[in-house]
């Protein structure tokens, strides 16, 4: 399903306003199930019975401050032999924003580093159009020199005259295939083909505003892949400058092979009453977990705390306890961290969900679990279809994959 319609359905079925976040992020407020638990009856006192059977106290503080939770004040990094995960946004609220083309002198680029080699075929990228008017523009790849692209297209740059829908996301066919050289650094550029009359028809190419030198997929890690190239560069008719922000696009190749940035979405995941939502992840090597955070905010004053619990591929709950209270977070995000003690193993190749609850909280007052989602190939995303957000809105007797999205999350090894 995709994400508008997704999002209409969540709007409808729960009766209850969107928030926006830089304009484009969504508070998913999909119906509940059935019914009220005992649980959220009572307002979160007492025990509560789970999805396969086992019994979770009310969590509460633990006493040994060690095991508090922390907040990170730095950004969470993954280039630490340590820490794994999808921290993308830890510092701040991601939102997304426009690259304006108004002029054919001004052009836009993306620089990336190809991490598979041969036929690029098609090209993709995320616009935004203000009234849907119809813009044309080009697009093509060109090679790196100095940072910069070279002016060179690799082959005719392939036109397109497109009304944005709400995805956003545009497929340009390259009418002759263009070979990419593994591990070399290119330019994705794109140029408008005659002025703008006024605001209405400007090409508005949709990136996030956080500066993120990755590409989501890495197919041997559990970590996204390091790109120290990406990012996106704006010329303004004279000279070439650095955006510093984290480009949306796709490029596919003759093989059926991809690379890219798919996510368009930065968005915010409700939880209260019977709703467990978090992180599965299905590791590629045996590790042993000693912390894990996740960004996550408030909405009000909840009736409860925020808890944590972490599931085998039995559903099986391996652990669980505090993971922050209402006085412990704001209205926006902070990465919070809390200790295992002791550390768990996850097994190479089996998966485990580590997900957040609070069944005393309502709709209302509710805790917000923040991460981002796709408009165009999840396959590309952190993980490929692994690494997926989960949710289950009956305490954990059945799971929703969203394999079109992705928690901000880290574990910290042992």
């Amino acid at each position: 399903m995709s994400l508008s319609k997704r999002a209409l359905i969540s709007i409808v079925a729960a009766g209850v306003a969107v928030s926006i976040l830089g304009g484009f992020s969504l508070a998913y407020m999909s119906s509940p199930s059935d019914g009220e638990s005992d649980n959220e009856k009572n307002g979160g006192n007492g025990n509560v019975s789970v999805g396969n059977g086992d019994i979770i106290e009310s969590c509460q503080p633990p006493d040994n401050p060690d095991l508090l939770p922390m907040k990170r004040n730095d950004v969470v990094s993954i280039s630490d032999s340590k820490t794994i995960g999808f921290p993308i946004g830890t510092e701040e609220v991601p939102s997304i924003r426009p690259l304006i083309l108004a002029d054919p002198a001004e052009k836009v680029s993306f620089r990336f580093t190809a991490k598979h080699g041969g036929e690029v075929r098609s090209l993709g990228i995320n616009l935004l159009q203000s009234t849907g008017n119809e813009t044309a523009f080009r697009v093509g790849l060109q090679e790196n020199e100095g940072g910069r692209p070279s002016g060179e297209w690799l082959t005719f740059p392939e036109n397109g005259n497109t009304r944005a829908d709400l995805r956003g996301y545009i497929t340009i066919d390259l009418k002759e295939p263009v070979t990419l050289v593994r591990d070399k650094v290119y330019h994705l550029v794109i140029e408008t083909t005659e002025p703008a009359v006024d605001a209405s028809n400007q090409l508005r190419i949709r990136v996030y505003d956080i500066y993120a030198p990755f590409q989501p997929l890495n197919d041997e890690q559990d970590v996204p892949w390091s790109d120290p190239a990406m990012n996106a560069l704006f010329y303004d008719g004279s000279s070439w400058k650095t955006s510093n922000v984290w480009p949306i696009f796709v490029l596919n190749f003759s093989d059926g092979k991809a690379i890219g940035q798919p996510y368009s979405l930065a968005a915010q995941w409700v939880i209260y009453g019977q709703r467990h939502t978090g992180q599965e992840i299905v590791p590629s090597v045996n590790l042993v977990v000693e912390k894990f955070g996740f960004s996550v905010a408030l909405d009000g004053e909840p009736d409860d705390n925020l808890c944590y619990e972490i599931r085998d591929s039995s559903n099986k709950i391996l652990t669980h306890g505090f993971f922050a209270g209402p006085d412990d977070l704001v209205l926006h995000p902070d990465f919070v961290e809390v200790r295992l003690d002791p550390p768990l193993t996850f097994e190479k190749d089996k998966p485990y969900k580590i997900v957040l609850f609070s069944h005393g909280s309502t709709p209302e007052n509710p805790y917000h679990l923040y991460g981002h989602e796709f408009s165009y190939d999840a396959t590309i995303g952190y993980g490929g279809l692994k690494h997926i957000l989960t949710t289950s809105y009956d305490s954990g007797t059945k799971w929703n994959r969203w394999e079109d999205a992705d928690t901000i999350f880290a574990l910290t090894l042992r």
